[in-house]
């Protein structure tokens, strides 16, 4: 189980440090803010509201107009601190020329906010849960043979 843990982990911080560096080659381009609002919604009546970052802002790509709604690659997400969604709209201003980074391989596909590539720098730790996981079934396995061959000498006629 360590080393399997280990290497889902390891998997998965893999995959975001290659987005990230995926997108390293992503195109800077300027954009409209067109819209910036905090939206709301009440999953249940014993349940807080959750808010979210409402963006919607153009760019050009090659001469072709596009629009996205996406602030970071992982889409707007929904959080319980409308703080946090209210930074974003005064970084984010409606009106406001700002940059973002356009997929050239997908024009429709751009981004505010770049992956980060944190997740590159800290994929030794699950590594370590993967080999020491690793470890633990070769010595498990060494010594359960090992335990066979002296169990198999010791009945053999002497």
């Amino acid at each position: 189980m360590l080393a399997l843990s280990g290497a889902v982990f390891t998997w998965l911080l893999g995959a975001s440090f290659g987005r990230a560096r995926d997108m390293d080659h992503w195109k800077e381009s300027p954009c409209l803010i067109l819209e910036s609002e905090m939206r709301e919604r009440k999953i249940g009546p014993e349940v807080p509201t959750d808010y979210s970052f409402g963006l919607l802002y153009g760019y050009e790509f090659d001469d072709e107009p596009y629009s996205s709604e996406h602030f970071d690659l992982r889409g707007n997400a929904w959080v319980k601190d409308a703080t946090r969604i209210q930074a974003l709209i005064n970084n984010y201003p409606a009106g406001t020329q700002q940059t973002c980074w356009v997929n050239p391989d997908n024009p429709e596909q751009a981004v505010l906010k770049k992956e980060t590539k944190a997740p590159g720098y800290s994929i030794w730790f699950p590594i370590l849960f993967f080999v020491g996981g690793l470890g633990i079934v070769v010595k498990a396995i060494w010594n359960l043979v090992r335990a066979k061959a002296t169990a198999t000498k010791s009945e053999q006629p002497g």
